[in-house]
């Protein structure tokens, strides 16, 4: 069974800098280390899906399609500038699928983004 790397990053919005970023990487990879591309099969994701292939880009799946799904072996790749500003307690918005917990979320970040960084998943 072939192991999966998430290539993680802004690749939903028009900002051909993050768009070319998985390209890049993908590119690298092939170039400096064929043995990984047969290893590994390269899946592109960002917070909502996405396809601006038309542009040359890379087609996106929402993060919280392919969280859940990853198992032992599997990797996800920060790839891009613009999420690495983002805190973790935003970014459990993102993987959630259970729109009670958002809520729950929501308002325990109301009250104080310190007690919100305190839940692990």
């Amino acid at each position: 069974m072939t192991k999966k790397v998430v290539l993680y990053g802004a690749f939903d919005r028009y900002n051909y800098g993050d768009n070319l970023m998985p390209i890049v990487f993908v590119e690298y990879m092939k170039k400096f280390h064929v043995d990984i591309i047969d290893e590994f099969s390269f899946i592109y994701s960002s917070i909502s899906d996405s396809d601006l292939s038309h542009y040359g880009c890379e087609k996106s799946i929402a993060i919280k399609k392919v969280y859940n799904k990853l198992g032992a072996g599997d990797s996800i790749i920060v790839t891009g500038g613009d999420v690495l500003c983002a805190d973790t307690p935003d970014l459990f918005f993102h993987v959630q699928n259970n729109e009670k917990m958002v809520m729950l979320y929501k308002m325990i970040r109301k009250l104080s983004h310190e007690l919100l960084s305190l839940i692990h998943i």
